[in-house]
């Protein structure tokens, strides 16, 4: 493989070879790795030309810039050692989306675009994931997660701190099929039977969700959760009910949309959060 700023790449196998490879997938080495390791090899679609697919080169569905790489180390979504591409493009092919850089390496695992979170599948893989996906960590326990299938209306879904579109194959921030999801990793109780997540948006509003050990989320008015008797969280009547003394209540959950029965006033919680930076960070 040869390469010159954004001149068409070809590869043609070793000495021994000498044939362009066209419309195929190819596994080998950077043409700058001199060591040439075999778990340094990376993934590149060569067209039906023999021309490597770049970021920035050829034409992509869709491009962005400086994504980052995360891993899920120990059930925690976190930045693997600041590896970032500084420009990415987007190709379906065989009717599948990948991503590539603009060195032609095909993007695997986890990935923050935008502000969203991507996952690619495992290192051979490559294709983008969408809806419900069950992953392993570094230690081999298995986590679950959901990526929209198709783009979500930016009127109601947006990233939480840059307000970025949600698009097909990004990771849900918060409601989907009433379990809750940050980056598109489940949030659940870990140390009582229910536990208040709290989620921010990009423009600051705060959004507290009542959540079980499965991450269903829980949204009754003038309920108290509990625990073997104890009181674990307390919500209000609806703003809408007049209670018996003439007040009326305080609560009021947001009846659609990302954050559908994100309490926004009302809810008084007697334990410990849902502490987010167990599940991202």
């Amino acid at each position: 493989m040869s390469a010159a700023g954004k001149n068409d790449v070809y590869y043609c196998g070793d000495e021994d070879d000498g044939h362009a490879k066209k419309n195929k997938w190819m596994k080998t080495w950077l043409p700058n790795d001199t060591n040439e390791e075999e778990d340094d090899k990376e993934w590149f679609w060569f067209d039906k030309e023999g021309k490597v697919f770049r970021a920035g080169v050829n034409t992509a569905a869709e491009t962005a810039a400086n994504a980052e790489k995360y891993k899920l180390d120990e059930g925690t979504l976190v930045p693997d050692d600041n590896k970032v591409a500084t420009l990415i493009g987007k190709k379906k092919v065989n009717s599948k989306d990948y991503w590539f850089r603009n060195d032609g390496v095909m993007l695997s695992k986890f990935y923050k675009i935008d502000d969203a979170m991507y996952y690619f599948g495992g290192a051979d893989d490559g294709s983008m994931k969408t809806g419900s996906q069950s992953i392993k960590d570094n230690t081999g326990d298995t986590y679950k997660f959901y990526f929209y299938t198709k783009d979500q209306s930016t009127e109601k879904y947006a990233t939480p701190e840059d307000g970025n579109k949600l698009k097909k194959g990004a990771g849900v921030v918060g409601n989907q099929s009433n379990k809750l999801y940050y980056y598109g990793l489940l949030l659940t109780a870990d140390d009582y039977k229910y536990q208040v997540a709290t989620l921010e948006d990009q423009n600051g509003q705060k959004y507290d969700f009542i959540i079980n050990s499965n991450g269903s989320i829980q949204h009754s008015y003038g309920t108290t959760y509990k625990e073997d008797g104890d009181e674990l969280i307390v919500v209000d009547e609806s703003t809408k009910t007049t209670k018996k003394d003439g007040s009326k209540g305080t609560a009021e959950y947001v009846e659609d949309g990302q954050y559908k029965y994100g309490f926004k006033f009302g809810v008084t919680n007697k334990v410990s959060d849902v502490d987010l930076s167990e599940f991202y960070r």
